[in-house]
């Protein structure tokens, strides 16, 4: 349980095959990259991890366990793209 938000993550059971990142989702920004993945992959959650798109932002996919797909997104600093 998330103590800021009052949620849960859940782990559902798909490969990184499974998610499909043009379909909808939900995006959040966050932080930080790194410490994205590690919390998602404590939990076993698959992610497909975009660290170095041409985006202006590090993205993360996930999966709820209602199938919907979830962005996790860090802004880069421009000089790094």
């Amino acid at each position: 349980m998330h103590p800021a938000f009052d949620l849960q993550l859940h782990h559902v059971a798909l490969t990184v095959t499974d998610i499909d990142p043009p379909a909808g989702h939900l995006a959040l920004g966050v932080k930080s990259f790194e410490d994205t993945v590690t919390r998602l992959k404590s939990f076993g959650a698959a992610c497909l991890e975009l660290p170095d798109n041409p985006t202006p932002r590090a993205q993360i996919y996930a999966v709820d366990p209602d199938g919907n797909i979830i962005e996790f997104n860090v802004d880069r600093d421009p000089l790094e793209r």
